[in-house]
């Protein structure tokens, strides 16, 4: 098997080369010469999406189905936190909708001496959001 070193260059300005020490692999599945081994070649058989029976393919195949079902995790997980995050947001503003909609009655009926207390007191808030029927 041929080995041919080659190095990143930058998007910004070609003439500076990453030297981030990572290494990449060009995987030529169709090649006809044989150099490889019988492992080797095992592996770019499954590469390329050919049947193969290997127990260290197995095992392979099996670490991918398992990090493909963490990498599914994780996006449930992250939806899963974003829909969270939206459903403080609408509270949030559904909160203050509300707040709002008390205060703007109190001033209304001639109550301004308990507008400060209702930002203040959940309880009071509460009580008279029921008193006055604010949903």
């Amino acid at each position: 098997m041929k080995k041919y070193a080659t190095s990143e260059p930058r998007t910004e300005d070609k003439k500076i080369e990453l030297d981030d020490g990572a290494s990449k692999i060009f995987l030529i599945t169709k090649g006809t010469l044989y150099d490889v081994s019988h492992e080797v070649k095992n592996f770019l058989d499954f590469v390329d999406g050919l049947p193969v029976k290997d127990t260290w393919i197995d095992e392979v195949q099996n670490l991918i189905t398992e990090l493909e079902h963490i990498e599914r995790e994780k996006v449930n997980y992250m939806t899963y936190q974003m829909k969270i995050a939206e459903e403080r947001t609408e509270a949030m503003v559904e909160g203050e909708a509300k707040l709002s909609r008390l205060i703007a009655h109190l001033f209304e009926i001639g109550k301004n001496d308990q507008i400060l207390s209702v930002t203040q007191s959940a309880d009071l808030r509460n009580q008279l959001y029921e008193k006055y029927s604010i949903m």
